[in-house]
């Protein structure tokens, strides 16, 4: 079985808004890579991840004491993300185009 690894889009460095369930906009820098596999020259599983780095520390704390899952809004995208450390950020949903 033949399998690679391709990215498929990547954003380094973007200003972008982080959004919770109840309303609450904080602003943060991220970066984020899409992959996809291929097997044997068939595309397969997408997955993505990335890192963000709060303009505000208070506005961390606060985004960890809320639900999990939050929007990630700006270079063009608009993704469904959960906080996996207060540096980084696990896609949990596509990454629509705005």
């Amino acid at each position: 079985m033949e399998r690679e690894t391709r990215v498929i889009r990547e954003i380094d460095h973007a200003k972008g808004t982080v959004t919770d369930r109840a309303g609450q906009t904080v602003f943060v820098r991220f970066s984020l890579r899409q992959t996809q596999a291929i097997i044997n020259g068939i595309p397969s599983l997408r997955s993505a991840s990335g890192s963000l780095e709060f303009d505000d520390a208070r506005d961390a704390e606060s985004m960890f004491e809320s639900a999990p899952t939050k929007t990630l809004r700006d270079a063009g995208i608009e993704v469904e993300v959960i906080l996996d450390t207060m540096r980084s950020l696990i896609v949990t949903g596509p990454i629509k185009d705005i």
